[in-house]
């Protein structure tokens, strides 16, 4: 590595989300980094910022030529450590949160415009089997099934059949529960 036209040879150690205060001492536990971090990468050049949004939305991925984790070896020290392909990074994950109280519908609405949310709703087959497989952890802080008694963002009150989303009253393109669920999903 070479910074202010000084080498920095890499026999030594690099410390990634950590203050050292010190020549190779003076780590507080109080000042490293909380957060995920992957694939870290050194280049020998100012990347273009055309270099960035590319990297940035997963249609280029550009190794460090001086350094690469997918490269060279890393030692993790203090923090956990999960492999994982790029690709995994740019995929588009559908994420919700489950919030195991009894609300009407009212308190519902209130709790996801004060958080910033909205009711959620699967639209794959997929999505919907992981939204299912999560209530079922559940069950033992609902009565009867979890299912049963969860709220989703949609209504068909105004037309049978006709499911609306809350948030923008679209046309559901996607209802795959079962036939006669009540009508405040």
């Amino acid at each position: 590595m070479v910074g202010e036209q000084r080498p920095l040879h890499m026999n030594g150690t690099v410390y990634i989300g950590q203050e050292q205060d010190g020549l190779a001492s003076g780590l507080d536990p109080m000042q490293s980094t909380s957060a995920f971090m992957a694939q870290i990468n050194v280049w020998d050049r100012l990347m273009s910022e055309s270099s960035i949004a590319a990297m940035a939305s997963c249609s280029d991925n550009p190794l460090g030529n001086i350094l690469s984790s997918d490269l060279h070896d890393f030692e993790v020290v203090g923090a956990g450590e999960e492999r994982r392909l790029v690709t995994w990074l740019c995929q588009n994950q559908v994420e919700f949160v489950i919030v195991p109280e009894k609300w009407h519908l009212k308190p519902s609405l209130q709790f996801c415009s004060v958080s910033s949310s909205e009711m959620f709703l699967p639209n794959t087959d997929d999505v919907n089997t992981r939204l299912f497989n999560e209530t079922r952890l559940f069950l033992d802080q609902c009565t009867g099934k979890s299912y049963r008694l969860m709220r989703l963002g949609a209504s068909d009150v105004a037309s049978d059949g006709d499911w609306r989303r809350f948030a923008d009253n679209r046309r559901l393109s996607y209802t795959a529960w079962a036939p006669r669920t009540q009508r405040r999903c």
